[in-house]
């Protein structure tokens, strides 16, 4: 039930490209609970080694157990994660005794157990420290590309306690709450009508009406939200089935999409993007304020207009169309040493 509510929390921050792995022991009690849980949610991977299961992440959080997080911590993490490669914020433990079962006494003293910490890193500087040989890449990430430490003040972190025997609550999934229908809506209204017995009723009812009117509206823009939402996934899973490469999310395309079949467009809202490609056809203004790298395609940098093609796939949908005298031609000798693409 701690692990259901904290991935909750967590899927629960808004962002639509967050994937939150779970590492279970062979020998944990709740082992096969929680695999049937979250064994079919495409948003949950259940690994022991994350980074070779998601390889693409921008940002990695590492959460200890006990650790409670509300969907508000990501969204402050990340900002407070800016211009930094680590950042750590520690969460106290309670008093708690040896044998949390029993009650404090001579023999089951409170003991003393260390903070934990929260940590969330960026993955270019975790692979750095990892390319240079470090023993703990987490803390040499934070040594090479600096590290912040935010205070428990700015955040809602919070150790939950040591569970005191079985818990048998029930799990049940979130459902958004959609507005009844009119008649309902109208037989409520004529109801509250009908009570009125006093001038204090009818400031009471119109007190009613506006908060009700308020609450309708809200459920209605965020219904109309969520099918929008939906439009959107649907649209980029249908053109992602036609595409034969899977295009990372810290990848951004301005201009066609036949450069990067797959690719995010737009150039509005860069959260978690490290790098922009920008098209021939791509608008001026375009990335005039963009703060990422910007790499442009044709023949200012050489760089071809269309990605290279699964040879899996002959002609996968979506790739720019070439001419008929296209012809597949073998590498060049790259002889000399400038040539070459240095790691």
């Amino acid at each position: 039930d701690d692990v259901l509510e904290r991935v909750e929390n967590l899927l629960a921050s808004g962002y639509h490209d967050l994937v939150v792995g779970i590492s279970v022991p062979d020998g944990h009690p709740e082992a096969v609970r929680i695999r049937r849980e979250f064994g079919s949610d495409p948003r949950v991977v259940l690994t022991d080694d994350l980074m070779a299961d998601v390889p693409h992440a921008a940002v990695r959080l590492d959460v200890p157990p006990r650790v409670r997080l509300w969907p508000t911590d990501l969204a402050s993490m990340l900002k407070g994660l800016e211009g930094f490669g680590l950042l750590c914020a520690e969460v106290e433990l309670p008093k708690e005794t040896k044998d949390p079962d029993r009650p404090a006494g001579p023999d089951n003293e409170v003991v003393e157990r260390p903070n934990l910490v929260v940590r969330m890193v960026r993955t270019r500087a975790l692979h750095r420290a990892m390319h240079a040989g470090a023993d703990d890449p987490w803390t040499a990430a934070g040594e090479l590309f600096g590290s912040r430490t935010m205070g428990t003040d700015a955040l809602g972190l919070k150790a939950m306690k040591l569970a005191k025997g079985p818990r048998t609550r029930l799990a049940s999934a979130f459902k958004p709450v959609d507005n009844p229908p009119v008649v309902v809506l109208a037989g409520k209204v004529f109801r509250k009508l009908g009570s009125i017995r006093s001038p204090q009723d009818v400031s009471a009812v119109a007190r009613w009406v506006v908060r009700g009117f308020g609450n309708v509206t809200r459920r209605g823009r965020l219904k109309m939200k969520r099918r929008l939402r939906q439009r959107r996934e649907a649209r980029r899973a249908a053109r992602m089935q036609q595409v034969a490469m899977d295009v990372p999310a810290w990848i951004r395309l301005a201009g066609g999409a036949g450069h990067l079949p797959g690719a995010s467009q737009g150039t509005k809202n860069l959260d978690g993007v490290e790098v922009v490609l920008v098209a021939p056809d791509a608008p001026v203004e375009a990335v005039d304020s963009v703060a990422v790298p910007v790499v442009r395609l044709g023949d200012a940098s050489g760089i071809p207009l269309a990605a290279p093609v699964n040879s899996r796939r002959f002609n996968p949908a979506g790739f720019l169309p070439v001419g008929t005298a296209a012809e597949i031609e073998p590498p060049p000798d790259l002889s000399w040493p400038e040539d070459r693409v240095r790691a």
